[in-house]
């Protein structure tokens, strides 16, 4: 019996140790494996981990290119402000450290239940930064460096400062929709918008460097330890063409006819006709470009989300929507039907292809029928037998209606394109508005009719304005511009002007100019010492399918032959004073003119 036990005994520890050592081959075979997995198969990414854990990067920000006036004023630049950030590894006492930041964070701040507010904020924030797991964590931007310093004399042990640049604009809301602004996109990078800015972001921006440096468990760099810097490349300068005392002079001027005539809008631009360039751009409401950085969101809205760049979309203020609605360009991106400014453009149309002559004559005799519908002159008054003077001088549809019939749809739809009507003119400005004019192949007869003194289409002030350049500049019309040159790696660039259309011959522009200067002497609109060219445009403005009676959009465009180069249109969305083109825009584009004749005469 007892050799039965030992044999039963010898069994169970020969089951045992073979367990066991399967188990053992078992572990072995999932170690060498794990390893070979590590080692080889997952190298580059455990690689790359270390690397990350060794290896610190950070970027180093281009400079942004300034803009200047053609007169070498800055209109925008870059100043240097600098990001808080603290190194959590290296703080003892987080609740120590969070106040103070966030004292030092909201000491300005007058009102003391918004103070205490963002204090707690900030100091939740603070805190809850300095007892993460990380080397580094960001706490506010945009700092100036009166406020870095205030922070350094306070010497306080993991916080740092990184410098880099903000945008600036010296001269504030001046140009400000010419410039456009800077703001931040979802991924934190600075994007111009509107504008300039937005049209030449690319220049402007430049590229962004970085540096790298190894970094030891504790995160401080190793003096001998590697080390690679690309260093950024600095944005472009862009040279506009903008006159600045020109542009300070007409956006004041516009502010003050705004008000006076209670209107809703306003919108000036000053051009040569001879080169293109745009020597005055302005509209009003205006708007601060600057405010789209944080530290001027906190200083016009007591409200800064200092954390984070400054998003368009997400910027902790409902009043922003409001104010960005004032960042559009409405020069070029308010399209409106222009209404009798147009009727030159009709005649030059049917004088260029020798259908009339400046001494056709039509009878106005009372309203007139076209496929069922009936126009009327804009004030229901008749003349009877009128030339083409008369015609401008009254502003009479029913003789601009007579002459676009003896033009007929094709010819007009074609004139009216050849003159820049239904496309962008390409000016270097972000966010132009192409207007919209219908193919004449779908016109009737009262469309016609209507588009010949400047209704049934739509077109922006510049539009408009560069169509006139044709009268003052021969038949040629030059390609917009509001940049002359640009400055890259110190090199100037110069950009010459271009021809945009040539959509009349030089003997019509004549005829016109002439029609439109006797027509004025007529209306006794002159300036003093100076004959003008040019054409009021009182245009009913288009709602629910009719025409109001009490809306309208007034607009005179003009010129000074006898002065030197230059077009003028001035143009006022809904005025409620009055709704007439000449009680209302007309002494506005008169006291502009007044100026550039007295004060500019050399600029042209």
């Amino acid at each position: 019996m007892p050799g039965v036990v030992r044999s039963s005994i010898n069994t169970n520890e020969n089951v045992r140790i073979k367990i066991l050592l399967w188990v053992f081959v078992f572990l072995t075979c999932v170690i060498v494996f794990k390893l070979f997995y590590i080692q080889v198969y997952s190298h580059e990414r455990y690689k790359a981990l270390a690397l990350n854990q060794h290896w610190s990067k950070q970027q180093l920000k281009a400079k942004r290119g300034n803009i200047l006036s053609k007169d070498g004023h800055v209109l925008a630049t870059s100043q240097t402000s600098y990001r808080l950030y603290i190194e959590p590894k290296k703080i003892q006492n987080a609740g120590e450290l969070s106040d103070v930041l966030a004292t030092q964070l909201t000491k300005d701040i007058s009102d003391d239940v918004k103070r205490a507010n963002r204090y707690s904020y900030y100091f939740n924030y603070i805190k809850e930064g300095a007892q993460k797991d990380l080397y580094w964590y960001s706490i506010a931007r945009y700092l100036t460096p009166q406020e870095k310093n205030e922070l350094l004399k306070l010497d306080l042990v993991g916080v740092g400062f990184d410098p880099e640049p903000v945008r600036f604009y010296p001269e504030v809301s001046l140009a400000s929709h010419l410039l456009g602004f800077v703001a931040s996109d979802k991924e934190g990078n600075d994007i111009g918008y509107y504008g300039i800015e937005g049209y030449f972001n690319g220049d402007l921006a430049g590229k962004s460097g970085s540096v790298q440096e190894e970094r030891d468990v504790s995160g401080t760099p190793i003096l001998i330890g590697g080390h690679v810097s690309i260093p950024p490349i600095n944005g472009s300068d862009i040279i506009t063409t903008i006159d600045r005392s020109l542009q300070y002079m007409v956006e004041q001027k516009l502010e003050a006819s705004v008000k006076a005539t209670k209107s809703k809008t306003g919108t000036v631009i000053i051009m040569n006709p001879t080169t293109g360039d745009i020597l005055a751009m302005a509209n009003y409401p205006t708007f601060n470009p600057g405010f789209f950085t944080a530290d001027k969101i906190e200083e016009s809205l007591d409200k800064k989300d200092i954390l984070s760049d400054v998003n368009l979309e997400n910027t902790g203020s409902e009043e922003l929507p409001k104010y960005a609605e004032q960042r559009a360009n409405l020069a070029i991106t308010q399209t409106y039907e222009p209404g009798s400014v147009i009727k030159p453009l009709t005649l030059a149309t049917a004088l260029d292809l020798d259908i009339i002559s400046t001494t056709s004559t039509f009878t106005d005799s009372g309203p007139v029928e076209y496929s069922g519908y009936y126009i009327d002159n804009w004030n229901k008054q008749h003349h009877g037998l009128q030339d083409m003077t008369q015609l401008l001088e009254k502003s009479n549809n029913i003789g601009a209606a007579w002459v676009g019939h003896q033009v007929g749809a094709s010819n007009m739809s074609t004139y009216l394109q050849n003159f820049g009507y239904g496309k962008r003119t390409g000016v270097e400005l972000e966010g132009e508005d192409s207007g919209v004019i219908h193919e004449s192949k779908n016109w009737v007869d009262i469309d016609l009719a209507n588009i010949s003194f400047g209704q049934g289409f739509s077109a922006t002030a510049l539009q408009v304005l560069n169509s006139f350049n044709a009268f003052a500049n021969k038949g040629v019309i030059m390609k917009p511009r509001i940049v002359s040159a640009i400055v890259s790696d110190n090199k100037l660039i110069e950009l010459e002007p271009k021809v945009y259309a040539t959509p009349i011959k030089p003997d019509t522009a004549k005829k016109v100019t002439q029609l439109m200067q006797n027509a004025l002497k007529l209306a006794e609109l002159e300036l003093k010492g100076y004959s003008i060219a040019g054409k009021t445009g009182t245009a009913q403005i288009s709602y629910e399918g009719s025409y109001s009676d009490d809306k309208t959009n007034v607009t005179f465009v003009g010129y000074i032959p006898e002065a030197g180069n230059f077009t003028m249109i001035a143009k006022l969305e809904e005025p409620k004073t009055a709704t007439l083109a000449n009680q209302t825009v007309v002494p506005l584009w008169l006291d502009i003119a007044q100026e550039l004749v007295s004060y500019y005469p050399d600029k042209f």
